[in-house]
């Protein structure tokens, strides 16, 4: 059996479509042939780069969290959408046993919706005022002739690399593994599956606004199951993982310059200066200026 990741590089090299696989149950994880690098769990081509920094990560981060909560109302069932930033995309979600393994992402630019597509993103654009307007603008339009797509091959595309993933993850159930309450859990245990595609997530914008809400909408699971998988592997809480990396990136960016401190708390998505300074003892130790204060001086 072909590997997953290489079934989404032919499908970007055949047709130009992007294929994102989003791992809610740790999935990606329970085979090596089902292994896929961060950037094809992230909506990671040339283009979504570029309009993550013309508009923010934050605000992709927000759009994903609709379409899971979408995803959640139907009852798991596939759907085609334009986002803000002129992508269209087929959503199919991959259920085994009444269980979400993951959702995938089937993205291009449709024929049928070209332009009614381009104007989405000239509309979210001057919304927005954003100064890489041209550059995204440029971006998209490489995006788009690059791209050989309708909503059937979107659809088409989407179904097949769900197909893929659930032929892996029933081969081995069948090697002896048997899921439990939920999909793959049993795989998560001794691999970390679940765990391992939260904290790919939380990579993706660990700085940006996070609540256990938005993780329990993204990731299907009720707060109180997704507390309970992550303290039992990682040995802390999932706000307090992300409290510790948010303060680390704060001390680095620390020692590169002189930024001042409240603008490095906003940066690290922890705008409050008070409480930024409070967090930020209680895991390094020494306020920020101190921080910053001590290490210069190892530097001299």
């Amino acid at each position: 059996m072909d590997t997953l990741l290489s079934l989404v590089e032919r499908i970007r090299d055949c047709f130009g479509v992007q294929v994102c696989v989003h791992d809610v149950s740790g999935v990606t994880y329970s085979r090596a042939s089902l292994n896929l690098p961060y950037r094809w769990k992230s909506h990671g081509c040339a283009y979504c780069s570029a309009a993550k920094q013309c508009i923010g990560v934050e605000r992709c981060m927000l759009q994903k969290q609709v379409v899971m909560y979408r995803l959640k109302r139907s009852g798991a069932k596939p759907f085609y959408g334009v986002c803000n930033m002129g992508v269209c995309e087929y959503i199919q979600p991959v259920v085994q046993e009444g269980r979400l393994l993951a959702v995938v992402f089937a993205s291009g630019v449709a024929r049928e919706d070209a332009q009614a597509a381009r104007r989405k993103l000239e509309e979210s654009l001057a919304r927005g005022g954003c100064a890489l307007a041209e550059q995204t603008l440029q971006s998209y339009e490489a995006f788009a002739q690059s791209t050989f797509a309708t909503r059937a091959i979107l659809s088409f595309l989407a179904e097949l690399v769900c197909k893929h993933i659930r032929s892996a993850a029933v081969s081995y159930a069948e090697s002896g593994v048997q899921p439990d309450a939920y999909p793959v859990e049993a795989v998560s245990r001794s691999q970390s599956g679940t765990v391992r595609a939260i904290l790919d997530y939380l990579e993706g914008d660990i700085c940006g606004p996070l609540t256990l809400r938005d993780l329990s909408s993204v990731f299907f699971m009720s707060e109180g199951h997704l507390c309970r998988i992550f303290k039992r592997e990682m040995g802390l809480s999932i706000m307090a993982y992300v409290k510790q990396v948010r303060i680390r990136t704060a001390a680095r960016l620390l020692l590169k310059g002189d930024e001042p401190v409240s603008a490095i708390g906003q940066r690290v998505g922890l705008a409050d200066p008070n409480y930024f300074c409070r967090a930020f003892k209680s895991v390094m130790g020494v306020s920020p200026t101190e921080y910053r204060r001590v290490h210069a001086l190892d530097q001299e």
